[in-house]
């Protein structure tokens, strides 16, 4: 082969080890991140944002890519309860090494409706992280697990903290 012919072949090379790289990287970081989302009922106004990592999921990885969070953005006192579910193909899951959902100092478990409460009233501008990290557990989740579709579902209630009770509300 002559000079001509190697720095041919090194430079196809090194294009098609680049591609490759290139390919690689966008499959294991495959995310999807939504604007915010906006809830209105009169005068109770809301705001979640957050993300989850998509694609190509693997355990030992944070699946959060951005916090949940929930911001007031009302201007009278109100009230939230929270619950949060997290499925695989549809059948409840808990096989996390880590999870750092809902501040459990700050809410109270319902077991009868299986909301979270939220203890304080919640003050214009407000703050509330609801998920951050989810981790997931090599020991539990095997090759069996792949191609299943893994759901988090977060159900969000707000009411007027003056002039009525969760008990008089109906939520479908």
């Amino acid at each position: 082969m002559n000079k001509r012919t190697r720095f041919i072949f090194l430079g196809i090379s090194i294009l098609l080890l680049t591609i490759s790289l290139v390919w690689v990287y966008a499959l294991l970081s495959d995310e999807k991140s939504k604007g915010p989302i906006r809830l209105e009922a009169g005068t109770l106004k809301f705001e979640v944002r957050g993300s989850l990592k998509e694609g190509l999921i693997v355990p030992g990885e944070n699946l959060v890519t951005e916090a949940y969070v929930i911001v007031n953005k009302s201007t009278i006192k109100t009230d939230i309860r929270v619950k949060v579910e997290i499925t695989l193909d549809g059948n409840p899951f808990s096989g996390f090494t880590e999870t750092n959902i809902l501040d459990m100092i700050n809410f109270t478990y319902n077991g009868e409706d299986g909301f979270y409460y939220y203890n304080d009233e919640m003050t214009k501008d407000e703050e509330l992280t609801l998920i951050d990290s989810l981790v997931l557990d090599g020991y539990v989740v095997k090759k069996g697990y792949s191609g299943k579709n893994f759901k988090v579902k977060v159900t969000f209630h707000a009411k007027q903290q003056d002039h009525v009770e969760w008990e008089s509300l109906s939520f479908s």
